[in-house]
């Protein structure tokens, strides 16, 4: 009897272990399982993430790109802008002309020319200086707030034995057409 009981405990431990085992081995099983899907979880959140901040980055970069388009355009516009504004380019010319040290005689529009785009206004420019006020009044004129074009320069002296120069210079402005 006690080795009958003997051989069912044996037995019963057996199916036991057998069955700690099969029950450990499919938990095991199990485990990976989930650990590998939530690896895989993982990458999937790592690659949306790494989208996600490229996405911002390009938004980044358009917003930077807008700003400075913005400012592009200003200028654009300030140099060319939208109403002809002759008395405010008689001001700046005047001024430069004035700060060479050049005497201004007369600042006369020509007839407006229809441009695609953009209207040109023909500028006569008359003065009066020595050679080197020239070249500053030239120098000047390249920080006007606006666009302008020096089509050509007719320098001449008043007199023969003058050091003063007559100047007369073609130049053109524009302005954006409204088509």
């Amino acid at each position: 009897m006690v080795k009958i009981d003997q051989k069912m405990n044996r037995r019963l431990i057996i199916l036991l272990s057998s069955v700690v085992l099969i029950a450990m081995t499919f938990i095991i099983f199990y485990q990976y399982g989930e650990l590998r899907k939530a690896r895989e979880d993982v990458t999937r959140e790592k690659e949306a993430l790494t989208q996600v901040k490229q996405q911002i980055t390009d938004l980044v970069q358009v917003k930077e790109q807008t700003e400075q388009k913005q400012a592009e355009k200003r200028w654009y516009e300030r140099l060319i802008p939208n109403l002809p504004k002759e008395d405010q380019l008689i001001r700046e010319v005047q001024f430069r002309v004035d700060t060479s040290g050049l005497t201004c005689k007369e600042i006369r529009f020509g007839n407006r020319i229809d441009k695609e785009g953009y209207i040109e206004m023909p500028i006569s420019i008359v003065c009066e200086g020595r050679y080197s006020e020239l070249i500053a009044c030239l120098k000047g004129m390249t920080l006007l707030g606006r666009a302008l074009r020096i089509d050509s320069l007719k320098v001449s002296k008043l007199t023969p034995e003058s050091p003063v120069l007559r100047v007369e210079m073609m130049a053109a402005a524009f302005y954006a057409s409204k088509k």
